[in-house]
């Protein structure tokens, strides 16, 4: 029978590149993105896909 080891547990941490304005500034985008989601604005992902493709 094999012995389980005991793993080591690690819990991720704030990105230490990451200051406390940055996350501010990503959290504002992010829930900028949504509500121009929400309105029906932007591009479909079929959209971006497709975009994505023609420029390679």
């Amino acid at each position: 029978m094999a012995e389980k080891k005991n793993a080591e547990r690690v819990a991720p941490g704030p990105v230490p590149h990451q200051n406390g304005a940055e996350h501010v500034d990503a959290v504002t985008a992010i829930r900028r993105g949504l509500a121009q989601a929400k309105l029906g604005l932007g591009r479909s992902v079929a959209e971006v896909f497709s975009d994505l493709e023609r420029e390679s």
